[in-house]
């Protein structure tokens, strides 16, 4: 009888450990998921500042983007001058690339629009 109770005991336990790691899995989830949306929200609050208070300089390294594949001044011009006009998508645009230009320095080649490129 003893040894019933003690085997229950002990499955009793396994399914509290087990509770417990799920429950600290969903915990560190979601404490993740928060810090990428706060880093998310201050990357974009700082593109905001650069887009309206730096225009020249954040409008030249879109230029670059766009020279690092291939297009001419001709080309990325009316492209720059598009997103100029609607900070919003200017705002986008450069949050996804400014991760990607020192890339571009250090490896002579562009990935493809979209990839995942490891920092």
């Amino acid at each position: 009888m003893a040894s019933g109770k003690s085997d229950e005991l002990k499955g009793r336990v396994k399914e509290a450990a087990g509770a417990a790691g799920s429950i600290a899995m969903g915990l560190g989830g979601y404490l993740a998921a928060r810090s990428d949306a706060e880093h998310y929200d201050a990357e974009r609050v700082c593109e905001e500042t650069e887009v309206r208070e730096k225009g020249k300089v954040e409008a030249e390294e879109v230029a670059d983007v766009f020279r690092a594949y291939g297009l001419t001044p001709a080309e990325l011009q009316p492209v720059v001058d598009a997103l100029r006009k609607r900070p919003e998508g200017w705002v986008f645009f450069r949050g996804q690339t400014d991760r990607l230009i020192p890339l571009y320095a250090a490896s002579k080649s562009v990935p493809a629009i979209g990839t995942q490129v490891a920092a």
